[in-house]
């Protein structure tokens, strides 16, 4: 679980600001399952998830055109200093019951430093400390001779915790794994997944996660039903893809051959058979392979007794379906799901059940969290009995003159539960709003005759 993301020097935001996803009325939880993000267009939202998304992404290792090629960082770029100073990026996490904190500085070719702590019964413990190519393990590093070695083969643009964890030093696995697995992304109901790593995106995605447990593919028809948008029932079919199946018979033609020459050679050198067994293997293999991948399934939306392809759906109904199978696996499995612009293309009131699926514990039994950005006001006020957002769950974003983005929570205007969140903050209470007094200067004329 995420307690906090902490950045400086990225994007719009200048100086150092950190998102708290810890409870300010309830000490019953560890943590807050949902946070959302306000503010007006451009005003840095997206740029706070960025950094969180930026983050990962260097955690898992980034795909690079050249070894040591540099660090894809993006520093503030309105003040030339800024070009200069390290980018920092830091989150607080809670797994298996200890708390962790990681973090690290870079700047555009090297790692400046990076640090990993845990908590175990409340007391810190030094995992490791890294100043640029000087790495100190704590006392309670168990695999030092192994970590030893990665500090002396590290390189200046390299994470100390990526490498540790692609060698298995156990210590340091669970924040690594955090990153790798729990970490989910998506914006404007696109998925945004680290390199290698399966998404359920179109026609065939959807299609394959529903061939998944009976439990997930029966949550998933009650939510596509739930949205009344008019489905009754998902279908996945099977066609066969021209192209491969092509390149599945010519190995299949291959490998025949392969066992004929294997029988003529049979009588001769034992070396050559070997040889014409391991090539058999291979082939037939790679056609195997290439059989099942042939196979391209294709989900199917019936509306009563007509089906229909995904593409014809509105993009509001694709939108939801994508989106299902993350908030799926995230509320099964205990993930982070990290949406930008949830609002795109859903109705308020859909925006409104999703967000309830993460805020409710009896359907969120693995303490999964929601964190999002979004323009939707209706979210903060109470709607047929169901309250809005909590207190402790909203968060703002303002851009100042100096083009420099600003994070801070609602909670630092001490409202009260009787407030009207939506109109105070509609009105201008919180900022975090455009400022359209432009408008008021724009005089129409009629057009002459």
């Amino acid at each position: 679980m995420l307690r906090s993301f902490r950045l400086a020097n990225h994007r719009s935001f200048r100086d150092e600001h950190e998102l708290l996803l810890m409870p300010s009325y309830d000490n019953d939880r560890a943590v807050i399952p949902v946070a959302a993000v306000f503010g007006a267009n451009a005003s840095g939202k997206s740029n706070l998830l960025d950094g969180l998304r930026l983050m990962q992404l260097l955690v898992l290792g980034w795909e690079r055109s050249e070894p040591e090629s540099g660090i894809p960082r993006s520093p503030f770029r309105l003040v030339p200093k800024s070009l200069l100073d390290p980018s920092s990026f830091a989150v607080e996490l809670v797994l298996g019951g200890v708390r962790y904190v990681y973090g690290f500085a870079v700047d555009d070719v090297r790692v400046v430093s990076e640090w990993l702590y845990t908590y175990p019964h409340g007391r810190k413990r030094i995992l490791f400390e890294r100043d640029g190519a000087s790495i100190d393990f704590g006392s309670m590093v168990t695999q030092r001779t192994r970590a030893e070695v990665i500090e002396d083969l590290l390189t200046d643009d390299n994470l100390f915790l990526c490498a540790a964890a692609q060698l298995k030093l156990d210590q340091y696995r669970p924040v690594f794994g955090w990153f790798w697995r729990s970490l989910v992304f998506m914006r404007s109901g696109q998925p945004v997944w680290p390199s290698g790593r399966p998404g359920w995106s179109g026609s065939e995605g959807l299609a394959r996660f529903l061939e998944g447990a009976d439990s997930a593919r029966a949550r998933f028809l009650d939510l596509a039903r739930a949205a009344d948008v008019g489905i009754s029932d998902l279908i996945v079919e099977y066609a066969e893809d021209p192209r491969v199946a092509a390149l599945a018979r010519e190995v299949e033609e291959l490998a025949r051959k392969l066992v004929e020459l294997e029988s003529r050679q049979a009588s001769t050198e034992s070396t050559m058979t070997q040889q014409y067994a391991e090539q058999l293997d291979l082939a037939r293999s790679r056609a195997a392979a290439l059989r099942e991948r042939s196979q391209r399934a294709k989900l199917l939306v019936m509306h009563g007794s007509v089906g229909f392809e995904l593409s014809d759906e509105s993009e509001g109904t694709r939108l939801w379906l994508e989106l299902l199978p993350r908030v799926i696996t995230s509320l099964t499995s205990g993930r982070t799901l990290v949406i930008d612009e949830i609002d795109t293309s859903l109705h308020p009131l859909l925006v409104r059940k999703l967000v309830g699926l993460f805020r409710d514990p009896a359907t969120n039994v693995s303490q999964a969290q929601l964190l999002f950005t979004t323009h939707d006001a209706f979210l903060l006020a109470p709607v047929a009995g169901e309250s809005g957002l909590d207190r402790d769950q909203v968060w703002f974003v303002e851009k100042h003159a100096d083009g420099a983005s600003e994070l801070y929570p609602l909670t630092d205007f001490k409202p009260r539960n009787e407030h009207n969140l939506a109109r105070r903050y509609l009105g201008g209470s919180y900022g975090a709003i455009p400022l359209l007094d432009g408008f008021d200067s724009i005089v129409t004329s009629t057009p002459a005759e």
